[in-house]
């Protein structure tokens, strides 16, 4: 009896192991976001004006799953026009994914995030930090269509112009990936 029980373990632990992996997942897509918020230049406070950002991003994640969890990192940049300015934005977030059949969740953590701003009247870059989630669905194999929505707040400025910054940005991208799994 006692050496059933400890094979049954070593099954259970074999086929666990069986769906572990390297996940590497490459992606592409169209992102929009909203800015709004308010800024300090020479002590002046003002409103920022609300602006709308757009642009093509691509990007993606490297992490390593358990059976249907999987965590890691998220790595995205982004060339968007902010309402006729160019401004880059770069993202690396810690992110957590559970996948559901056809269907997969995900979550992270955007802890660097940095907008560099040029325009006419402002060059410089902004640092925040904040939150994403997604959901993806897989429309072939090894291709997955993905829906997410970002929440960024900017508070660090590099700018001679800018003394202080409360930027947030809300948005969504929308986006093709390609998950494989090793």
């Amino acid at each position: 009896m006692r050496s059933i029980k400890l094979a049954l373990v070593f099954i259970c632990l074999i086929s666990t192991s069986a769906f572990c992996g390297v996940l590497i997942e490459p992606y592409v897509g169209y992102l929009s976001v909203k800015n709004s918020g308010t800024v300090e230049v020479f002590g002046m406070e003002a409103d920022l004006e609300e602006t709308t950002a757009k642009g093509m991003g691509f990007g993606g994640r490297l992490g390593y799953g358990v059976g249907n969890i999987a965590l890691g990192l998220d790595y995205m940049t982004a060339n968007l026009d902010d309402d006729g300015d160019d401004t880059k934005l770069t993202n690396i977030a810690g992110f957590a994914t559970v996948n559901l059949a056809l269907l997969r969740l995900w979550a992270g953590y955007i802890f660097s995030s940095e907008l560099e701003i040029d325009s006419d009247d402002l060059e410089g870059t902004i640092d925040g930090s904040g939150y994403k989630v997604g959901l993806g669905f897989s429309i072939l194999p090894k291709v997955s269509l993905n829906f997410e929505y970002l929440m960024l707040n900017y508070d660090k400025e590099d700018s001679d112009l800018l003394t202080a910054i409360d930027q947030d940005s809300k948005g969504f991208m929308v986006s093709l990936s390609f998950p494989f799994v090793f």
